[in-house]
């Protein structure tokens, strides 16, 4: 059974089917401990009690819930594709991961950003709440407007959500992402970043003279494209996504590219799994 993974701990104010790293009083039974005094009467074994003539205190693995986050970029520029667009990708795997969260009885919430944040669902749980998600993600407004990534993500951390895990998708085209990944580790979530790319955008397969039009600002310039031309883009691209990664691991976050015209399954199967985002 796939679940999600966080290496942060996280409290929670109710019983959930994750297993934390520190013992407490909840669902499944690991050790006993002596009595002390204060401690509460329900949790003594009294058989124990009839055998050794000694109070124990049963202790029980404390169980948590994961709160899961997905923030979905909104932004023209994810319109772009061809048979599936960006966006239409980022929805099916929120959608496979809000699934595989739901399953496992996490808490999951999803939004959409561009330079706000916008249609943030209520937080749902359990397999009973997969339909109400799903069509939730298909309500989301579609791609319009340019982004700003850091001004958007320090406003979100600052709402004040339950730490958790945080999954963004975006093209990440805003370098500037260092502010509102800080935020967001300052309050104890750990993130996860998945750049969603067409086909086009990390191999161009078209030379000579063309017009490029900026989706989100409209601006247009001629170019003229060689095969010397698309290995610089090429090799700007590696350095781009090389910042990007480091930018993330500056702050604990994950980072997976994915193209959209591989399967979804692949990136939860292989991708996520390699990341440590599903186990």
């Amino acid at each position: 059974m796939l679940s999600l993974h966080s290496r942060r701990p996280f409290s929670s104010v109710l019983a959930g089917d994750r297993r934390s790293h520190r013992r407490g009083l909840s669902i499944e039974f690991s050790d006993y401990r002596e009595y002390r005094p204060g401690d509460d009467l329900k949790y003594v074994d009294w058989k124990a009690y009839g055998r050794l003539e000694k109070l124990f205190l049963k202790l029980f693995v404390d169980e948590e819930d994961l709160n899961v986050h997905l923030l979905i970029d909104n932004s023209k520029s994810m319109s772009f594709g061809e048979t599936t667009t960006k966006w239409e990708y980022a929805q099916r795997a929120a959608a496979a991961i809000g699934f595989i969260a739901l399953h496992e009885n996490n808490r999951v919430d999803a939004a959409a950003f561009n330079t706000a944040i916008s249609s943030r669902t209520n937080p749902l749980r359990g397999d009973q709440s997969i339909p109400v998600f799903l069509k939730a993600l298909e309500k989301l407004p579609p791609p319009d407007g340019g982004t700003q990534f850091s001004q958007v993500i320090r406003k979100y951390a600052a709402s004040s959500p339950p730490s958790g895990l945080v999954i963004i998708f975006s093209d990440f085209f805003d370098l500037e992402i260092a502010a509102g990944l800080a935020n967001l580790a300052a309050r104890n979530h750990q993130t996860a970043l998945i750049q969603v790319l067409d086909r086009l955008e990390v191999s161009p397969d078209f030379d000579g003279d063309i017009n490029l039009i900026d989706s989100e600002s409209g601006v247009t310039r001629e170019v003229t494209l060689s095969s010397y031309e698309i290995q610089q883009y090429k090799t700007r691209l590696d350095q781009y996504t090389a910042e990007l990664i480091q930018s993330a691991g500056k702050y604990g976050a994950d980072f997976v590219r994915v193209v959209t015209d591989e399967p979804v399954e692949t990136l939860v199967l292989h991708s996520l799994r390699t990341a440590g985002i599903v186990k």
